[in-house]
């Protein structure tokens, strides 16, 4: 109930987690029942989906998509142990891609 006592906001939270092969995967889904005045549950979180996959060694992918707040996010990130590591963000239509590479790294 609104701190003026007028109205009640109403919504769902879903998180779902399952480990398949070699990936594990979370899924987080909220819903939120319009009402008729100004929301106190933030649009970022009130209806969103948020997808995370990861193998916790070398694969790490994020997806975020929010109509309320128009994002649609998504984050790759790909390593090679030793090696190098790739980072891809997709940010609506801009796509941003970095690699890090080195070479003969050695903390001993």
């Amino acid at each position: 109930v609104h701190s003026d006592g007028d109205g009640e906001e109403k919504g769902q939270m879903t998180i779902d987690r399952k480990h398949v092969g070699d990936l594990w995967t979370t899924l987080i889904q909220t819903t939120a029942v319009p009402i008729g005045g100004q929301p106190i549950i933030p649009a970022t979180i009130s209806s969103m989906e948020m997808k995370l996959e990861c193998d916790r060694d070398t694969k790490l992918s994020v997806k975020y998509v929010n109509p309320t707040k128009n994002r649609d996010i998504q984050i790759c990130i790909i390593r090679v142990p030793g090696k190098s590591a790739s980072i891809e963000i997709i940010d609506g239509a801009r796509k941003h891609d970095l690699t890090i590479k080195v070479g003969n790294l050695d903390f001993r």
